[in-house]
């Protein structure tokens, strides 16, 4: 998961979309040359960036077979890179993301399942509340999402769940840095050490 997250930090991105950040790392591996792969999605870095994380919910698609309603600037995020991204569906196991890049992981998430009929291994660090008032759709094609979250930042407890945005997927909660909400938990070397005592304790 350490490994997984430092992967979450570091490029080279490719820019596409409304000024969205993502990679495709791939390997092979077996006799069979099995191609496998992570799609990640880069943090919030623009001031644009910044101006979609304070958006409200919508409903993502005109035509949804099922409604299901997302944190609107997300959303317009996520659909400025979809078609682009979902090409590369066939060659990965895994989505993931910190911060901005993991609400946009859990809508890729979704999209997979929408596309695929199945739920993908997807791993959000920092994640804000992406989907408001989530339905049984939504928490299938979150099954294999883990949210590893850090008790007291910020980002992790906005939008408001006050406002009907919800979590979705298994939470993974890392110890507390203060015992008040605050910003500086959401930085870097904070997910860091909580990923390093959260291993220890695993490996003991």
């Amino acid at each position: 998961m350490q490994e997984l997250y430092e992967r979450c930090l570091t490029g080279p991105w490719i820019t596409s979309g409304l000024d969205v950040q993502y990679k495709l790392r791939r390997w092979e591996r077996d006799t069979f040359l099995v191609q496998n792969g992570e799609l990640i999605f880069e943090c919030t870095r623009s001031t644009g960036d910044w101006l979609h994380n304070f958006e409200a919910w919508v409903k993502p698609y005109k035509r949804q077979p099922i409604n299901w309603y997302a944190h609107a600037g997300f959303v317009k995020l996520w659909k400025s890179v979809r078609d682009e991204v979902a090409k590369y569906y066939k060659d990965i196991h895994r989505i993931a993301g910190y911060s901005q890049g993991s609400a946009l992981a859990q809508l890729a998430a979704e999209d997979y399942y929408f596309t695929t009929g199945n739920a993908i291994d997807a791993v959000g660090f920092g994640c804000p509340r992406v989907f408001w008032m989530s339905n049984d759709y939504v928490r299938r094609s979150q099954e294999k999402t883990k949210l590893v979250m850090i008790e007291n930042d910020i980002v992790t407890h906005v939008p408001f769940a006050i406002w009907g945005y919800k979590h979705v997927g298994t939470p993974m909660l890392l110890p507390r840095t203060s015992m008040l909400w605050s910003a500086k938990a959401h930085y870097p070397d904070n997910y860091r050490e909580g990923l390093r005592v959260i291993g220890a304790e695993y490996a003991n």
